[in-house]
């Protein structure tokens, strides 16, 4: 796995996966385009990814690694908090960069910090873009360019799509003039929902799931068909 983005998002290698005669081989991403056929449908995760990772100090000294889960309220979020220490309820964390998180208390393996300011508002300015960890390195200024789609569109991810991020316009712009059609969903966290919506496991995602009933409209599995899939690429095949 490459530490760093080539210098050209579609100058990376693509693994192609005959799912009819179980061959592997080597290609570029460049050859999307001889693998998709006029017809498919390229279903792409549209969710930006928020600059969820920041830092601080605890009032000893401790140093604190904050990474967001989800906001709870106009300015309290769900965290998990990385100390030497378990964060105590009433406790504060000076963050780098200015301001402070006052700790609200436990639920589960994450806590409730309140902020000064709206979460999102806090994490967009001074937040750093949580990099995988088996990257082995910090993120840095590029990131926030590089680790995004190029049609990311509303913040709610704390993972790239990471299929995706070989994309530039001229890849989709190439994709439908070959007749492909193109549709986005919105998947908050960067769980997939295409699944019932009694079964999210928290409620507080259904307002951000506003979209996905006209992007599910668009995808229509033909029966007996199952979906060509890439990750968080679905290519949906019409070819009987």
């Amino acid at each position: 796995i490459a530490r760093f983005p080539p210098t050209q998002r579609g100058d990376s290698r693509l693994l192609h996966f005959d799912g009819a005669s179980g061959a592997l081989r080597d290609r570029r991403f460049a050859d999307l385009l001889e693998l998709l056929r006029a017809g498919d449908l390229l279903v792409l995760n549209d969710t930006r990814v928020v600059p969820a990772r920041l830092h601080g100090s605890r009032e000893s000294g401790g140093r604190v690694e904050i990474l967001l889960e989800r906001v709870s309220g106009p300015r309290s979020a769900l965290v998990l908090v990385r100390a030497s220490k378990p964060a105590r309820a009433g406790s504060r964390i000076a963050l780098d960069g200015g301001g402070e998180a006052r700790v609200l208390g436990r639920e589960g393996e994450f806590v409730e910090l309140e902020f000064d300011v709206e979460p999102l508002e806090l994490f967009e300015r001074q937040g750093e873009i949580p990099l995988p960890p088996y990257l082995g390195r910090p993120a840095e200024t590029l990131d926030r360019d590089r680790y995004q789609t190029v049609y990311a569109r509303d913040p709610g991810a704390v993972a790239a799509p990471t299929a995706g991020l070989h994309f530039d316009e001229a890849m989709l712009a190439c994709c439908r003039s070959a007749g492909v059609a193109i549709a986005a969903l919105f998947a908050l966290d960067y769980l997939w929902v295409p699944f019932p919506m009694r079964d999210l496991p928290r409620p507080a995602h259904l307002d951000a799931l506003a979209r996905l009933p006209a992007g599910l409209a668009a995808i229509d599995v033909p029966t007996g068909a199952g979906p060509r899939a890439a990750e968080d690429m679905f290519l949906q095949t019409r070819h009987r």
